[in-house]
């Protein structure tokens, strides 16, 4: 067969086959009838080149994915340029060339020596970086020894391999063989690198539609990293560089966790003060927060009725003393009996009365801090027998009573060390170590806490108490008198902070969105 620039192309039928448009003799009618012959052929060459062109776009369009539109590719390559075989190739992202297909075999052996001679083939025309005939026309290519080991001892068999790029990245490439030794002439390979230009997009385009999501995904990532990130922004590759070493660090430098809680200082005892009797306050001695010594005066109950009564027994007991000597003097037995019994009620009335004028007077049990509400606001208010009327801690022994959510309750065990910065002082943590955990959760504010009793660690109290005493005697007054200001106060609320295990930065900062996520799965996912 005559190799032509545009092959299998009809043409008129009297119009003989020729190798090129140049090559188109005058015709004897003159010059003008011979360039408008000229004129005539090279359009209609250039429409034949363009309809193969358009033919082998429209069919890679018109198939439905990659291994369709490779072989009908081919196979319109074998066609019409009457090739004996046409194998494509596809490359990945780093140029390397995987089998594609060779046009009319269904199956093929990927593995088989073959097409490792192909692949090696391709692969030397693509390093080439242009079309490559075997054999090459004046040497200029130089040695093809992949294309001469394919051929082999086949006699008048002509290789071509022709590179496919779109976008200066290489898409695919593909091969033409036959038995000619004219074949692939320079217009034909110019041909060729045309319909290569042409079908190269549309070959990538079917590759990234026949591609997964996630691989698509991957792909827009990496292109949009190349444009942000790439050798043209040195800033931006420094910042991801920084951001990737804090990505690091957060996720594999060890730290300790905590489990954070609110926590009261309570004091170990309390003692109540009650009003023995029921009457009046008549006067408050002490306010709330006050510093107190054992035996103190606190308050006094109205006492103008208790005087009142002991002034009556006072009477009551002089008229019975007098009955009992006026009975003595007569000797009647009988009667002295009587005035005796009667005088020894009246003085027992006459105690009783006493002890309640003592007990009138309230005093404090021991020595400490009132810790109740003010209760010089109820001065002259009516009391009840039994009314609470002040309590009274001590001025050391403070334990912390820790309010935990129940998320992180199962991290907290007795014997665990912590500590506490309170809201007075935070600057200042205190040691404690938990000692029990209650097992009834409380409720308050839309959670549920546990309660956790915690105590200080070391002589905290008893030496603010220690120090209290000091500066009171430093300022002449009696220690207990309110002359200082304790260093712990009963009633001071801060944060607790339990060491909870070794995590990281991220593992922890992640833990809250993980639990509730886990949540909202359990809850709407089951």
């Amino acid at each position: 067969m005559t190799e032509t620039a545009c092959p299998r192309i009809r043409r008129a039928p009297d119009r003989p086959p020729h190798r090129d448009v140049d090559a188109v003799a005058p015709a004897k009618g003159g010059a003008g009838a011979a360039a408008a012959l000229v004129r005539a052929t090279r359009a209609e060459f250039l429409a034949g080149r363009q309809a193969l062109v358009l033919e082998i776009v429209a069919g890679l369009l018109d198939e439905p994915n990659l291994e369709r539109a490779l072989d009908a590719f081919a196979s319109t390559l074998r066609t019409r340029f009457d090739a004996t075989r046409a194998t494509v190739a596809l490359a990945s992202d780093d140029g390397t060339l995987t089998f594609g297909t060779i046009a009319g075999q269904a199956r093929v052996d990927t593995s088989s020596a073959e097409v490792r001679l192909l692949l090696d083939a391709m692969t030397e025309g693509t390093e080439q970086g242009t079309t490559a005939r075997y054999p090459a026309t004046g040497d200029r290519l130089g040695a093809l020894v992949a294309h001469r080991t394919l051929a082999g001892r086949r006699e008048d068999t002509v290789l071509v391999s022709v590179p496919m790029y779109h976008d200066g990245r290489l898409v695919a490439a593909f091969m033409l063989e036959r038995r000619d030794p004219d074949a692939f002439s320079a217009p034909t390979r110019d041909l060729l690198e045309r319909i290569a230009l042409a079908a190269a997009p549309l070959i990538g385009l079917h590759r990234v539609a026949g591609r997964g999501p996630l691989d698509r995904l991957g792909d827009d990532i990496g292109a949009l990293l190349e444009r942000r990130l790439g050798s043209s922004r040195p800033g931006g590759r420094f910042a991801v560089a920084i951001g990737a070493a804090t990505l690091a660090a957060l996720c594999l430098v060890p730290v300790e966790r905590h489990v954070v809680a609110e926590a009261e200082l309570v004091p170990q005892e309390r003692r109540l003060v009650t009003a023995p009797v029921s009457g009046y306050i008549e006067t408050v001695s002490v306010v709330a927060g006050e510093r107190v010594a054992e035996g103190q005066l606190l308050a006094r109950l109205d006492r103008r009725e208790l005087e009142l009564e002991a002034t009556r027994r006072d009477s009551e007991i002089g008229s019975a003393e007098a009955e009992f000597r006026s009975a003595m003097a007569s000797h009647d037995r009988k009667a002295t009996a009587v005035a005796r019994a009667r005088l020894s009620r009246e003085r027992t009335l006459r105690e009783l009365v006493e002890r309640r004028l003592e007990r009138s007077d309230l005093r404090a049990p021991i020595a400490g801090v009132v810790v109740s509400s003010d209760p010089a606001d109820r001065a002259g208010a009516p009391v009840t027998r039994g009314d609470t009327l002040f309590e009274i801690a001590p001025a050391s022994g403070y334990e912390v009573h820790l309010l935990v959510d129940e998320r992180d309750i199962r991290d907290v065990r007795a014997g665990q060390q912590g500590k506490l910065a309170l809201r007075a002082r935070p600057g200042e943590a205190l040691p404690l170590d938990v000692q029990a955990i209650h097992p009834v959760a409380e409720s308050a504010d839309g959670a549920s806490r546990f309660r956790v009793r915690a105590e200080l660690l070391g002589p905290v109290g008893d030496a603010s108490a220690s120090a209290d005493v000091a500066l009171a005697r430093v300022d002449g007054t009696e220690p207990g008198l309110g002359a200082a200001a304790p260093a712990l106060r009963p009633g001071e609320r801060g944060t607790v902070r339990l060491a909870a295990g070794r995590t990281t930065i991220a593992a922890r900062l992640a833990r809250p969105v993980g639990r509730r996520l886990a949540a909202l799965w359990w809850r709407f996912g089951g």
